[in-house]
């Protein structure tokens, strides 16, 4: 386990975007939807990171345009990706999960969130 002195020096000059680690932050997540809705999940993350997104219902993986049609996909400049899709009538009601997955020069980091079918 490591400690952290808390006399140490902070280090000198700015960090730099490229020196931070690789972090996902939902922006918008798609909370809960109606049979029939439309879902969208927006992350934000380090400009030019590739995400891929897997929402899981009981059913198995979602082959729903929208997801399978934008994934991966590369992140703008501004750090931000979304993915829009239609959730099926047939789709099973529930709380489904989401994994979200950056990866960028070596480093990869994954976050869950989920969508809940009303």
């Amino acid at each position: 386990i490591g400690y952290v002195d808390a006399q140490m020096e902070p280090p000198q000059g700015e960090l730099q975007e490229d020196d931070l680690p690789l972090v996902i932050k939902v922006m918008k997540p798609p909370s809960q939807v109606n049979h029939g809705g439309t879902a969208e999940l927006k992350i934000r993350t380090q400009p030019g990171a590739i995400c891929f997104i897997a929402l899981c219902y009981k059913s198995g993986l979602s082959g729903a345009k929208g997801l399978t049609d934008h994934s991966p996909q590369k992140v703008d400049q501004n750090g931000e990706c979304s993915w829009q899709w239609r959730v099926g009538t047939k789709t099973e009601l529930g709380e489904w999960p989401i994994v979200v997955t950056a990866y960028l020069d070596g480093e990869i980091c994954t976050v869950k969130t989920s969508l809940k079918v009303e």
